[in-house]
């Protein structure tokens, strides 16, 4: 719940999760190990520093998955970041999800990062999906170690400001 939140339509046949990309999250979660940190005896917080430290030293997910908030903060600082789209019916997926995107977008911008696949066909025709049916543009391309990634962003705060008239008195 600190993370993510499902979006489903009407029918409950399509799924979308969103997150922000504001760091109230991930600070709740360090509030809670502080608190922990400040009541726990000392050798209960030296074995939790050992085991986070080496868990974070092993974890290569760990550091891809902050890599790519970084680039994400860079790129879109305020924007609701897609990470899963689901629907059970062929079709329907598209339609919907441009109706939620136009909701969302009127708020703030929607991010969407497509991982780099061994099928570059396959994660062609993705990023093509995004871009021409959804309405999202490339902002930028990363490498994070070996994996390459691709952060899309959909914003259409710009268009309704720019196509608001403005009165004058």
């Amino acid at each position: 719940m600190l993370f993510d939140r499902a979006i489903t339509d009407q029918e409950r046949v399509a799924v979308l999760s969103v997150s922000a990309t504001n760091p109230w999250g991930p600070a709740l979660v360090l509030l809670v190990v502080a608190g922990f940190f400040a009541w726990a005896p000392r050798w209960a917080r030296w074995a939790s520093l050992g085991a986070i430290a080496a868990w974070v030293a092993t974890n290569d997910q760990f550091a891809h998955r902050l890599a790519l908030q970084r680039e994400l903060r860079r790129v879109a600082s305020d924007a609701f970041l897609v990470s899963d789209f689901v629907t059970r019916e062929p079709g329907r997926a598209s339609q919907w999800a441009v109706e939620m995107f136009d909701a969302l977008g009127s708020q703030a911008a929607v991010a969407a990062i497509l991982p780099g696949a061994g099928d570059t066909r396959r994660y062609r025709a993705r990023e093509r999906l995004y871009t021409t049916r959804i309405g999202f543009r490339v902002a930028t391309r990363v490498r994070i170690h070996d994996a390459d990634f691709t952060i899309l962003v959909r914003d259409l705060r710009q268009q309704a400001t720019a196509s608001t008239p403005s009165s004058s008195s």
